[in-house]
């Protein structure tokens, strides 16, 4: 749900929020556009729709299309007109009832700074404010941001209107600090000029375009890019799978918190350190004991907009209270939609850990499995001459003191002769000019299978991928 907003009037808020419909529609999006302005209502008008059925039409029980109007030319584009005079409708409480992930909404929000134009953006997901290069719309688009903020809603950017020159040639000029959209010049009918037109489908194009890359090369191949701001991703992964390259992968790509329910801070610092693949700095917090759901609840509701989310793993939290899991689900999958946060919940398949995960996997997004298929297939790559970190079957980590090169010598290590062992089958020749890992690094990583087995958005598909040895340490 997008606010379309703006506190100073006549600046082209109904323009812009139709034109962006439209927009939408075109991207084959379906789109509902929401008149929120009580005082003076010209979204029918400017639709060129009836001016009734209303939004106080739409009662409980019924579906939104049965009071919304057809849009002349968009299939998937529908128009809800403002309250006639007289008809009361709480908007604050009747718009978060409108939330719906497979229809854009978009709320064409009246001028001002009083309730009836704070209401709809703090019902909004995110806000787009509306300015010209007037002084005074300059200055109230200034402050349409910082109602946002105060609001803590998003303002995903600002959209200048009657305004010829293109958004660099002006973006030092403007007093604000949200993003410049696009800029959209005078004209007789914005939603026609063909000027007009690219601009909006410029930000709709780029709204959509919104996806978080994996880390992992391969897996953003296969799914254009990788996957969609918003998203929660349940990831459960067979106990011999590396499943956790995934994880370790998803820091590179942005700002990430990562929740640790079961190892230490400074162990998981240890393994993403150590880590083949290539990683971020990422914001390690370990929770654990009796107050681990509610600590986990609080770290999920201080993430910033645009940030990664680890919980790893899942399941520990799952054993808590139906109730209280559930109010955390909400928290979480609540902050991952309005702040376009990417979550990956990690799921070990283990005996005996199967309470909550029906709710778990009801809420999310994407729900994802990683497993081995092929345990044949080392890493190519040497172990370094250097004191690396070699798995124990407790999934502790140990010293390896021995330099491992081919054709080298090994000396023993307290460690035991078993890890001895998995060090010297996969020791490979430090020429063969395959992609490896970094020094420290050991143990087979076979071939994987991801696959997604349920998908609540339309942008990620059903799909099988295989990740072959060198997927997981391919570079841009």
């Amino acid at each position: 749900m997008i606010a379309i907003a703006g506190s100073k009037g006549g600046v082209g808020k109904t323009t812009t929020t139709l034109g962006l419909a439209e927009a939408f529609g075109r991207a084959g999006v379906p789109t509902l556009v929401i008149d929120a302005d009580r005082q003076l209502p010209n979204l029918h008008v400017a639709a060129d729709v009836p001016r009734e059925p209303t939004i106080a039409d739409l009662k409980a029980g019924m579906n939104v299309t049965d009071v919304a109007h057809n849009h002349p030319d968009l299939e998937l584009v529908k128009i809800l007109p403002a309250p006639l005079p007289g008809e009361a409708v709480d908007l604050s409480v009747l718009l978060p009832k409108l939330q719906n992930d497979r229809i854009q909404i978009l709320i064409d929000c009246p001028a001002g700074v009083g309730p009836d134009a704070t209401d709809p953006i703090d019902a909004a997901d995110e806000t787009v404010v509306v300015s010209s290069m007037t002084k005074q719309s300059l200055e109230a688009a200034t402050k349409t941001v910082e109602i946002a903020s105060r609001l803590e809603v998003d303002v995903h950017g600002v959209l200048i209107n009657k305004c010829d020159d293109e958004p660099a040639a002006i973006a030092d000029q403007l007093p604000f600090t949200a993003p410049l959209l696009e800029t959209v010049p005078e004209c007789a009918s914005p939603v026609t000029n063909p000027t007009a037109t690219r601009a909006y489908n410029a930000v709709v194009t780029d709204y959509l375009d919104r996806t978080v890359s994996t880390g992992i090369p391969a897996l953003d191949r296969a799914f254009e890019g990788g996957f969609p701001a918003g998203s929660v991703i349940d990831l459960t992964a067979d106990p011999d799978a590396r499943s956790e390259l995934l994880l370790y992968a998803l820091t590179a790509s942005r700002d990430t918190l990562y929740i640790t329910t079961e190892k230490s801070e400074q162990l998981t610092f240890n393994l993403l350190s150590s880590s083949a693949v290539s990683t971020g700095s990422p914001a390690i917090k370990h929770v654990s004991g009796e107050t681990s759901l509610e600590e986990a609840t609080r770290l999920v509701q201080s993430l910033p907009p645009e940030c990664n989310l680890v919980i790893d793993p899942i399941d520990v939290l799952e054993q808590y209270p139906s109730a209280a899991y559930l109010e955390f689900l909400n928290v979480l999958v609540d902050r991952m939609h309005t702040t376009d946060g990417l979550a990956l919940l990690h799921a070990p398949d283990r005996p005996g850990n199967d309470r909550n995960r029906s709710s778990t996997k009801q809420f999310v997004d994407v729900v994802a499995s990683c497993r081995l298929v092929d345990s044949t297939a080392a890493h190519p790559g040497a172990m370094g001459a250097q004191q690396g970190v070699v798995a124990g079957a407790d999934g502790e980590h140990a010293t390896a003191n021995e330099s491992v090169t081919d054709g080298g010598s090994e000396s023993r290590d307290p460690a035991g002769d078993d890890e001895q062992e998995a060090t010297a089958k996969h020791k490979t020749s430090a020429e063969d000019g395959a992609p490896r890992p970094q020094d420290g690094e050991s143990l087979s990583y076979g071939t994987h299978r991801f696959s997604i087995a349920t998908s609540r958005t339309a942008d990620v598909p059903i799909r099988t991928v295989t990740l072959a040895v060198e997927d997981f340490f391919e570079t841009d």
